[in-house]
């Protein structure tokens, strides 16, 4: 933050049209704070107005190197780091000023898994075994986030009790599709979860799904509880099959 401080100090923000920056952190709060404090940086020495963000980087490396060797956004395997995917692009959704988030990187830059810089990519480098350039998770995150929230904008961030967050977004029909997970370090390797009371009206079921888009349950009128763990749900309404 010094260097755009310094940036906006000397004038620069007569010269820009946008900003672009890096969204690297260990959880979604750092993130969160790091871009919307540049946000309001921006806005207090440009006449209350914002200028397009473009985080230019932003990404997770799957790597066995422990701190404080390599870069802050270190995940313990390919599950975190594609359920960090969906949080990390949930969150710069929810942040009007953000114009662009870009992914570092579609692939691995290498095979060593203690490599921190070489475990970034959605897909791994082909190795003897697998000649293809295989998926991991995050690209399969990455893949279904995209399309099921097409044409959705976000609509409201809430906390459900105490550690669970929840982001809406809604479509021009009217349609509505949340995601929730519990608040935890990107690497936090925590299993417990917390109860999530979901009410669903007559005649609809909502469907719950993981972060990859897998179907996790059904659920029929009334209300009825779900586990919400540190890897993101989505969570829709949809008018019951007759």
């Amino acid at each position: 933050m010094t260097w755009f401080a310094d940036f906006i100090d000397a004038g620069g923000l007569a010269y820009a049209d946008v900003i672009s920056t890096h969204g690297y952190a260990a959880n979604i709060d750092d993130l969160r704070k790091g871009i919307g404090g540049l946000d309001r940086l921006i806005r207090q020495h440009n006449a209350g107005k914002s200028k397009p963000i473009i985080v230019s980087e932003v990404g997770l490396t799957n790597t066995t190197v422990s701190p404080p060797l390599g870069n802050v956004s270190r995940v313990l395997n390919a599950e975190q780091a594609g359920a960090g995917l969906v949080k990390i692009y949930a969150t710069m959704k929810s942040i009007p000023a953000v114009a662009q988030t870009v992914w570092y990187a579609a692939l691995d830059d290498g095979t060593d898994p203690r490599e921190p810089e070489a475990n970034f990519g959605l897909y791994r480098q082909p190795t003897a075994g697998v000649s293809a350039y295989q998926p991991k998770p995050a690209a399969a995150a990455m893949s279904f986030f995209i399309r099921h929230l097409d044409g959705y904008r976000f609509s409201s961030a809430a906390s459900v009790g105490a550690d669970v967050s929840e982001m809406t977004f809604t479509n021009e029909a009217g349609g509505t599709r949340r995601l929730m997970w519990k608040n935890a370090p990107f690497a936090d390797n925590d299993t417990a979860t917390q109860d999530v009371p979901i009410t669903t009206a007559t005649d609809h079921r909502t469907i719950v799904r993981s972060y990859t888009g897998d179907v996790l349950a059904e659920l029929g009128p009334g209300t009825s509880n779900i586990a919400v763990g540190i890897e993101p749900v989505y969570v829709e309404e949809v008018t019951a099959p007759r």
